[in-house]
């Protein structure tokens, strides 16, 4: 079977979203692990960045230490703020005050998986 070109651009868009996410949370583990040898309670406020798949996205998000363990226990997960779920490629499965857990599917998931495995 050949895959349509807009078929073919949503795996792209797909993967793409994945990539950037599975950097975002690689450089958030990078800062938390920073924050933590400074702070070593888990209930200590940590900021990290918004794991979107917006290229144009700066934003932060604070959360517990724990509750960013929590998170990081599956490679697909991940963390953004409220309004920047990518529907097309993710279910939000947790919430927050100002951000959303979302869980990616299909090429967004293996693309994540294959980068942080």
């Amino acid at each position: 079977m050949v895959a349509s070109s807009d078929e073919a651009g949503s795996l792209s868009n797909a993967s793409r979203a994945g990539r950037r996410e599975a950097n975002l949370r690689a450089l958030n583990t990078r800062i938390a692990e920073s924050q933590e040898q400074i702070a070593t309670e888990l209930s200590s406020p940590l900021t990290v960045l918004c794991e979107c798949a917006l290229a144009d996205c700066n934003e932060s998000i604070e959360l517990t230490q724990e509750q960013f363990a929590d998170l990081r226990e599956d490679n697909i997960r991940f963390i953004v703020v409220e309004g920047h779920v990518l529907h097309e490629v993710e279910q939000v499965v947790g919430r927050g005050e100002v951000w959303v857990i979302v869980e990616k599917r299909g090429a967004a998931a293996r693309e994540a998986r294959r980068i942080l495995e």
